[in-house]
């Protein structure tokens, strides 16, 4: 969070004025961190964005047909009108569809928390994934619906192990995740940690997009459409895997 330096020099009057200010300032840092850590990608709140967040379109009725078949199947979302998201869905949506002046889709973002402990585990993301599906099968209109699930893959970036890559593993767990996503989705948090590295929990956000494919609720197999893994030169594995419902 950057803030703006306070004057040091102030009169007695404005110095009372400078510490309500800065109460006030720490009340709002505070409060911010709260959403942040609660929703996710604080750290990225004054990253430059590749383009103006505001020309997102949202359908707000898919938003309350959602929250409202969520809800009722026992997931306790918090809504909010206002958010700011982060690199975990720019990113993916600048790689689809370039820079556009806006994105051509509409998106309902989830923001899951896998900066502040205790976060989900994998098998809780794999249910809401079902539950997801589920709201978008009853909604009332014929839409082409695609689920993302985005976080980086093996990759530590602080500590002794800072810098840590274990391809082995992550391409392990692609494959678990394509043919045996209810074992996937059982993996231990403490197993991400130590294969991946501290930030390599990211990868539970997969699991909701997986757990909203066909074969999940007693489908055919999706059909894998592509497949690729590297490490770029900001040392944090990438993987994309695209499945396709049958």
């Amino acid at each position: 969070m950057i803030v703006s330096p306070l004057r040091l020099n102030a009169s007695r009057r404005n110095r009372r004025q400078t510490n309500h200010q800065w109460r006030s300032k720490r009340s709002e840092m505070m409060f911010r961190r709260h959403l942040a850590i609660r929703y996710g990608g604080w750290r990225d709140r004054y990253v430059r964005m590749p383009m103006d967040m505001r020309l997102w379109k949202m359908s707000m009725m898919g938003v309350a047909h959602i929250a409202q078949s969520v809800i009722q199947q026992d997931f306790d979302l918090t809504i909010v009108n206002k958010m700011d998201v982060d690199h975990g869905l720019t990113v993916p949506l600048s790689l689809m569809f370039g820079q556009p002046e806006a994105w051509p889709c509409k998106v309902i973002p989830f923001a899951v928390n896998v900066v502040q402990y205790p976060v989900p585990s994998g098998n809780r993301c794999f249910q809401l994934g079902k539950a997801i599906r589920k709201a978008v099968e009853s909604f009332d209109k014929d839409l082409n619906v695609q689920i993302w699930g985005t976080g980086g893959m093996s990759h530590q970036l602080q500590g002794a192990r800072a810098g840590l890559i274990n391809r082995e593993w992550d391409n392990a767990w692609l494959d678990q995740l394509i043919n045996d996503p209810v074992a996937c989705a059982s993996t231990p948090h403490i197993d991400y940690v130590r294969e991946a590295g501290s930030e390599g929990i990211e990868l539970v956000m997969w699991l909701i997009a997986r757990g909203a494919m066909a074969d999940v609720a007693g489908g055919p197999a999706p059909t894998l459409k592509h497949r690729f893994y590297h490490v770029p030169a900001s040392n944090t594995a990438v993987g994309h895997v695209i499945l396709e419902n049958v």
